[in-house]
């Protein structure tokens, strides 16, 4: 999807590793980090820690191999797909291959949540044979995203789950709950709490 504009923190980092570049990026997707090493020796991997909202508790979210370049300069991206909070920071804890560890600098964002439950139109539209529905959730609830045709007759649940603040995509492959294509025509899919419908699009299934 398209990167919503947002002031980055950008870093040089002085590591044994000689990181160039590391960022942090929301787009629709989740937050997107990158880094660049200038060179890699003696490094066996980068374990990526989170901080939400300035608690000052930190927990790691992932790991990444060091891809062993040698004098080569490498690059490395992480999509943390969590946006269940207004602040995020991030740091890299690099893990050498003598056991020791280093910690980078810290990047933050101020992170662009949704403001209300909205089902995005499908994409493409008209579609054959998929397409992708997107959604925004801007606090913890409970969702159904269903299909309906124009008899108002219910023939898919894509999804019904918990769902915390965040942007969302499923994926329609033009079949019912029983894995069977259904027929080209036109389709609506809604998306709803436990009380009532939030939000509804009309999708056009072609041949």
């Amino acid at each position: 999807g398209q990167a919503i504009e947002l002031v980055i923190e950008n870093c040089s980092i002085a590591l044994s590793v000689q990181l160039t570049a590391f960022s942090v990026t929301q787009t629709q997707n989740g937050i997107l980090l990158r880094w660049n090493s200038a060179k890699e020796y003696g490094i066996s991997g980068f374990f990526v820690e989170k901080q939400k909202n300035r608690s000052g508790e930190w927990s790691t979210i992932g790991y990444i191999d060091c891809q062993r370049k040698a004098k080569k300069s490498a690059d490395y991206d992480f999509l943390d797909i969590d946006l269940g909070q207004e602040i995020a920071s991030y740091r890299l804890r690099q893990i050498n291959e003598d056991g020791s560890a280093d910690f980078s600098e810290i990047v933050e964002i101020q992170l662009v949540l949704p403001k209300a439950i909205k089902l995005e139109q499908n994409y493409p539209n008209p579609f054959n044979p998929g397409t992708t529905i997107q959604f925004s959730v801007p606090e913890a609830t409970h969702l159904s995203i269903e299909i309906y045709n124009t008899l108002g007759q219910k023939i898919r649940t894509l999804a019904n789950a918990e769902y915390t603040t965040g942007i969302y995509s499923l994926s329609w492959d033009a079949t019912n709950n029983t894995h069977s294509l259904v027929s080209p025509g036109i389709y609506f899919c809604v998306i709803k709490d436990e009380k009532r419908v939030i939000d509804t699009i009309k999708m056009i299934y072609t041949k």
